[in-house]
């Protein structure tokens, strides 16, 4: 029975149109705000990958770990970055520890940024300390990865 509401709690992360006052009323006890899908992923890391900062923050509040990794190592900063939501990566970028995690195939929240083009994000990263030294697999920094995507970034 507890699975099935934190099931729910999951499912209600992707969809703005989810009361949040409603979920700020349920005792931070009474939320699964760490269980996992079974590719991993946290109503934070719906929650980050949708686009929706006031979510993210109250998931935060009530003790998300945004350090948690999804089937393909991804933190919710990462997917933040890769799909451009400001507002999120802000809020997750001041939990530093999941600032400089790796992906599978090596890359970093800044890499991601990169690679989607989301130059502000980019600028946001660096602002508050993403390293632009860190390889991926393939031995490429973000400064790398903005030349192989054909973009200009200043570091």
């Amino acid at each position: 029975r507890g699975e099935a509401k934190d099931n729910i709690m999951l499912f209600f992360c992707g969809f703005y149109s989810f009361s949040q006052q409603k979920l700020a009323r349920i005792p931070a006890n009474g939320l699964g705000v760490n269980v996992t899908n079974q590719d991993g992923f946290t109503p934070l890391h719906v929650a980050a990958l949708h686009g929706h900062p006031e979510l993210v923050y109250l998931l935060l509040k009530h003790g998300a770990n945004s350090s948690a990794k999804n089937m393909n190592h991804a933190v919710p900063l990462h997917l933040a970055c890769q799909k451009g939501h400001f507002q999120v990566t802000g809020s997750l970028h001041s939990y530093k520890h999941s600032r400089q995690i790796l992906l599978g195939k090596g890359n970093t929240a800044l890499h991601e940024a990169v690679i989607g083009k989301h130059e502000v994000l980019v600028e946001l990263l660096l602002q508050n300390g993403a390293s632009n030294h860190i390889r991926n697999k393939r031995q490429c920094t973000p400064l790398d990865c903005a030349e192989l995507v054909g973009e200009e970034v200043h570091f």
